[in-house]
This record gives structure tokens, sequence and C-alpha cells, in this order.
């Protein structure tokens, strides 16, 4: 892609979004990953600042997995400042799901799904995923975190490894009409520039988006795994589920749905 290409991309992203400070909006057309490059940024670079990339040579999402990113995808990292969205790293999570969310269900009406942490599905395929990642200062103050989204948008499933064929889709594949990657992430980001934090209405909105809750779902943790009942979210962005007559919530474990 050319410099002037790149440009055309980030003016046409300031025409959907016209709050946004194309200054602090950097569009690659291939880097190891839109995380990396905002955290390098983040010390010095003011709220709000925008990573985007057509496809990253090593994606990774939430505790470092793997995060394959071919062309036909949407990639981009925000780096949050604002105190207004200094929250722990699972509820932020929390609140740029349902944001991603409510955006993509006003495109394909009421499909998208979400697997606790940060796994965005349809009819029970990953087709996006969202990792966050923060810095603390030296009183234990979060100085900065950086929010990376990526999303399956036009993405061809045969570039994936045989074994997740099955396991994931891209928006193509249920929308009616053809889908803009630009546009998609302009109306992210205005939904998460312009939606209110407030637990009270998070987790409710959250919650009725999991599509496992009160079912049997298996725990993987570092040291074991275990079969228990997804019961609820709490204030906190955990999961609580029941094993036997136990609550336990979840913080860093992972979780698959029992089938």
């Amino acid at each position: 892609m050319s410099l002037a290409n790149q440009l055309n991309k980030v003016k046409k992203l300031g025409q959907y979004f016209s709050s946004i400070d194309l200054s602090h909006v950097f569009w690659y057309k291939s880097i190891d990953s839109t995380n990396t490059i905002a955290k390098q940024l983040a010390s010095t670079a003011p709220h709000f600042t925008t990573v985007i990339a057509d496809n990253q040579t090593r994606g990774y999402g939430r505790l470092g997995k793997s995060f394959y990113s071919p062309n036909g995808g949407v990639y981009f990292s925000i780096v949050l400042k604002d105190k207004a969205f200094i929250h722990s790293n699972s509820l932020l999570t929390i609140f740029v799901a349902c944001c991603v969310a409510k955006v993509l269900d006003s495109i394909l009406g009421d499909k998208v799904r979400i697997k606790w942490l940060n796994d965005i599905m349809i009819e029970g395929k990953k087709v996006g995923g969202i990792s966050c990642e923060s810095r603390m200062k030296s009183n234990g103050d979060i100085e900065w975190i950086v929010v990376g989204i990526g999303i399956n948008v036009t993405t061809n499933i045969g570039q994936f490894d045989v074994t997740l064929q099955d396991k994931v889709s891209s928006l193509k594949d249920y929308s009616k009409t053809n889908l803009d990657g630009c546009h998609l992430i302009a109306k992210i980001l205005q939904e998460i520039f312009t939606a209110k934090f407030s637990t009270d209405t998070l987790i409710p909105f959250y919650s009725s988006k999991l599509y496992f809750l009160n079912q049997t779902i298996k725990v993987h943790s570092l040291n074991c795994e275990y079969s228990a009942i997804a019961h609820s979210v709490n204030d906190n962005g955990q999961l609580v589920v029941k094993r036997g007559n136990e609550y336990i919530a979840l913080s860093s474990q992972t979780i698959s749905i029992v089938t």
C-alpha cells in the first residue's frame, strides 16, 4: 500500500467519524501487531491514539494467544488514558465487547453473542476478539490501557488452519450487504468514544449476550481443568461458575463450551 493510499484510508475514517483526531491515527498495510505498536506509543501518545493494520504477522489476543490476522479483517488498537476509561482489564474488555456487539447487531441484526471474556461469536463461531493490556504507575494507578480489536469481515476462512475452519467465521457470511472495513472501524471507534461506562447497565447487557449461561462449560487453568455450570457475571467482570455446591469467580482462566 502506498503512502497515498494509507492517507486516503485515514481521511475516509475521518469522514465516517468526525470527532477523531486524524493526526493520531496510524494505518499500516502490515505490521506484527497493532497492540505492540500502540504500547510503544502509549507513554507519550494522547488519549484515543489509534493504530490500524490491514493484516498482522504476529497478532495476539488475551493471555498472549496467537490471533491469525490475514487480509479481509479489521485490526486496530486504541490507547486509552482518560479516567472515564481507566478500569480493570476485565471490565474494559467487557465494555468494548458490548460496544462491538451493539455495532455489529446494528448491521447484522441480533446475531452477535459473546463468549466470556472476549470472543465475539455468531452462531457458535468466532468472528472476532478483544485484548486489553495496561501499564501501572509507581503508585499503583493505571497509566494507560491499550485495547486491541480484531474482526473477520470479508476474510476467506479457507486461509485459516484446517483445525480452525469449523470454529471461525466471517461477517460476510451473515450480511446481506457489502461490508466496508473502514466504516466498521469508524462505527466501533465512535461507539467506544461516546458510550457511557456504567456497571449498572454494562453487566446486564453483557450477560444478555452470553450464550452459555446456565449451561455446562469446561474451565481451563494452569494446573487443572474441570466442568462447571456458568452461573452469572459479577460486577468485577468475573464469570461466576457453580461447581457442585461451590461458586467460583473466574479471572485469568479460559473456558470452552461442552457440546
